[in-house]
């Protein structure tokens, strides 16, 4: 979860505190609606892809350097991100949706 990071030797509170912060800024912004108990799951792993893949980094489910930077939780970042999340634009349709019956 976290190799080659400052927090692959941490205690693992810190480990869990620095999940929980990667789990409120993921919910933030959209991309996870589990619980914020610090605690790794697949819910969390799925995110956490879904976040690198919107950023460009590549999709490994991990806290690695590259993601703990984009979120702001490297030692010294002070919640200030290397990487801002595109925001996601909005276009109104043209027409309304069509109602009806679907046949599958």
């Amino acid at each position: 979860m976290f190799s080659d990071t400052p927090y692959a030797t941490a205690p693992p509170e810190l480990q869990q505190r620095v999940v929980a912060g990667a789990q409120t800024l993921l919910r933030r912004r959209g991309f996870y609606k589990g619980a914020g108990d610090g605690i790794f799951s697949p819910n969390l792993e799925f995110s956490i892809r879904a976040f690198q893949s919107r950023l460009g980094i590549v999709p490994n489910g991990r806290l690695d350097m590259e993601t703990l930077a984009a979120l702001g939780l490297l030692p010294g970042q002070n919640g200030r991100t290397s990487m801002e999340v595109p925001r996601r634009r909005v276009v109104p349709a043209e027409e309304p949706p069509v109602r009806g019956e679907w046949i599958h």
